[in-house]
């Protein structure tokens, strides 16, 4: 009989501490670091399929981690500037 996966829940309990640990590391204030490691797992759960949640998870997570750091930068950026949208 096959092994069931974890839910998604129990990744989240193994793997947030260390993610919340890089998202500190991408942003000084720990209220931003708590709302990008909350976006991350959002992300994470609709794109990570079921199959792979056990075995490169964490590499994943930190790569979404990192993609969601860098388009928060770019769209704060963007504002600042008022540079116009780009156009597909």
């Amino acid at each position: 009989m096959k092994k069931s996966l974890p839910p998604f829940d129990r990744v989240v309990e193994r793997h947030y501490p260390a993610i919340y640990e890089a998202a500190a590391g991408l942003t000084p204030d720990p209220v931003k670091a708590a709302v990008l490691t909350q976006r991350a797992f959002r992300r994470a759960q609709t794109l990570i399929p079921i199959r792979y949640r056990c075995g490169k998870t964490r590499e994943a997570l930190v790569k979404i981690l990192f993609l969601e750091f860098a388009a928060g930068t770019f769209r704060a950026t963007r504002a600042s500037t008022s540079a116009p949208a780009l156009r597909s």
